[in-house]
């Protein structure tokens, strides 16, 4: 990518992930299927739950968009091609995983992944995919 359009994609994504984090942490601490390390009683907090899904939707859904204005704001031909590929190399990676774990988690041999954590996985996926990816072409 070139620099500008380097620098506005690492920054929405900064933007979004800190978002997601600071969402996240909260609603795992507050599992009321798991050890609630903070305490935080359901009587005290009774939408947290529900509020947190919402915005963790909205969060995957500015992912999205982060990754989608890139790509159409990046005007060099092969650098969109790279950004693509490595957009379906990660689309296939979360694909492959999360149905081996589901086969998996049917016979009860993991634990159930909860979902929150599929957007991230795609995240750090598009990231391992993009540097192979560059590395192909070097």
């Amino acid at each position: 990518m070139n620099r500008p359009t380097q620098h506005r994609l690492t920054f929405r994504l900064l933007v979004v992930l800190t978002a997601a984090i600071a969402i996240l942490v909260p609603l795992i601490l507050h599992n009321p299927h798991q050890n609630n390390c903070l305490n935080l009683s359901t009587d005290r907090f009774p939408n947290l739950d529900t509020t947190g899904a919402v915005l963790l939707a909205f969060i995957g859904i500015c992912l999205l968009a982060v990754h989608g204005t890139s790509l159409v704001g990046e005007r060099d031909e092969f650098r969109r091609t790279v950004l693509i590929q490595s957009m379906l190399w990660s689309i296939g990676a979360t694909f492959t995983v999360t149905t081996i774990l589901g086969v998996l988690e049917t016979f009860n041999k993991v634990p159930h992944l909860n979902v929150l954590w599929v957007c991230p996985m795609f995240t750090v996926f598009m990231g391992v995919s993009r540097l192979l990816v560059m590395l192909r072409y070097r």
